[in-house]
Formats: C-alpha cells, structure tokens, sequence
C-alpha cells in the first residue's frame, strides 16, 4: 500500500495538478484577505439561516463579510468558505485516480499481486490526506496573509487556539467525507467524465433544494444533509445546539462510510481493462 502512495504522491510532485490548485488557492487567499468580501462556491450557511428566518438579518453583521480580516479573524473567515476545498480536491482526484485507469496502469498494479483492498485504501487514503492538507494550506495560509496585511488584531492564546481547532476539526470530518465521494465517483466513473459527476455532486443537490423551496420552505432542511452547506455550519459551532451538531457530523460520517463501501465493493466486482 505504501508503495502505491509513494509513487502517486511522487507523480503528483511532478505533475502541473498540484501547482495550478495551490495558484488558484492562494489567489482566492489573497482577494478575501486583502480585497474584503468573501467567495464561496455554492451557497453559504449563513444565507440558509436567513432564507429559514429572515429576522436574523437584524443579529447579521453584513459589514463583516467586506472588511478586511485581522490575523486574529482570518481562520474563522476562511473556514466560513473552506466549501471552496470541495472543488480545489477536484484537480488531485484526476491525479491521484482517473489518471490509472486511462494509463491502465491499475491493472498493472493489480496484476503484480497487489490486492484491491490495498490499492482501494492507498487511494482513499492519499485523497483524503489531500483535502486534510488543501484545508490546512488554506487556513494558515489565510491567517499568514491576513496578519502582514492587516495585522493579528487580537490575543493568540489558549482559547484562541481551541477555537480554530474545535471548527477546523469539525469541518475537516465533513470534507473527508466529500473526499471519500470523490474517491467513490472515480471508482465509478473510471474515467475523466468524473469531472462533471463531481461537480454534479457538489451543485445539483443545492440548486434542487432552492427549486423546491419556492413551493414549501420545508425543504430547507435538506440542507442539513447537504455536505456543502455541512461544511459552512460547522463554522458557527461554538453557537449551534449540541443536536445540529451532532446531526451534522453523523451525516458527514454516513456518507463517508457509504461512499468507502461502495467504491470497495464496485473494484471488488469490476473488470479493470
């Protein structure tokens, strides 16, 4: 297993992937860190709660989301668009998984002897080592800039500290279930038509759910088993009950078994030309 990673992470090193994702990483780093503003892809959290109770608007601070954040502020305002990290895994997934099976390299592998449990696990496991770090680079990398921009602003102390780890952590659950998914569609999919599945994955469920709320707004609890806007809600969770926590990280955690499982069981089965 460690052999396969060693040579995907190897290739990956030397492929172009993995520098354009951190150009574009970094270039939405620095239009929210020094411009103001925030980009996320999808639909925010924040815009679900006001869509459920519109009085919210009231408790919003809008001027917020276009100031330029502090160091202090920065890890906060990242993860509040850390769904961005959904589409940035996208160019490694391609790297990590679509690129053997159109090489056929997988099925050289598989002919040495290698298991597909092993090969299975050295996938997933690369992949959602990426999103971990993608999150990470995105996190710190916010803070870094933010502070020579704007300075720290604030007390880098204990609960500072358990503060960003309680959200990064809670957040990083549901981004590895997002790359468990992922790694599912490539297993699936076996080809570069992943790309569309993929985003089809992250968007269509969103603008569906929108559509149906237009008829009833009961719909807009689907959200909570959306793992884009998980992802947003995770940010707020030193303010939200235990239970929409808790519901939150078992779904995430549902969709990451469901997702392990079932690309397992579809290499197990699958006939690799």
């Amino acid at each position: 297993m460690m052999n396969i990673i060693r040579a995907d992470i190897y290739r990956i090193m030397r492929g172009k992937g993995l520098y354009i994702t951190l150009l574009i990483v970094l270039g939405a780093i620095i239009m929210q860190s020094a411009g103001g503003g925030q980009l996320v892809t999808g639909i925010d959290y924040d815009a679900v709660v006001l869509m459920q109770n519109p009085e919210n608007l009231e408790n919003m601070q809008l001027q917020d989301y276009f100031e330029r954040p502090t160091g202090a502020h920065a890890p906060f305002r990242a993860m509040a668009s850390a769904s961005n990290i959904v589409y940035f895994l996208l160019p490694l997934l391609c790297f990590i998984g679509v690129v053997d099976f159109s090489s056929g390299a997988v099925k050289n592998t598989l002919a040495k002897g290698v298991s597909r449990v092993k090969y299975y696990g050295a996938k997933l496991i690369l992949t959602c080592a990426c999103c971990a770090m993608l999150h990470l680079a995105y996190v710190l990398i916010f803070t870094i800039v933010a502070t020579i921009v704007s300075g720290f602003g604030g007390a880098f102390d204990g609960e500072f500290i358990f503060n960003v780890a309680r959200t990064f952590l809670a957040q990083l659950l549901v981004l590895l279930a997002v790359a468990c998914v992922g790694n599912f569609l490539v297993f699936l999919m076996r080809s570069a038509a992943v790309i569309g599945v993929y985003i089809a994955f992250a968007l269509v469920p969103i603008i569906v759910i929108m559509l149906l709320t237009v008829f009833d707004d009961w719909f807009l609890r689907l959200f909570n088993y959306e793992l884009t806007t998980t992802i947003g809600m995770m940010n707020h969770i030193g303010t939200l009950p235990s239970r929409e926590i808790a519901m939150g990280l078992l779904v995430a955690a549902g969709y990451m078994l469901a997702a392990t499982a079932g690309g397992y069981l579809l290499l197990r089965r699958a006939e690799v030309k």
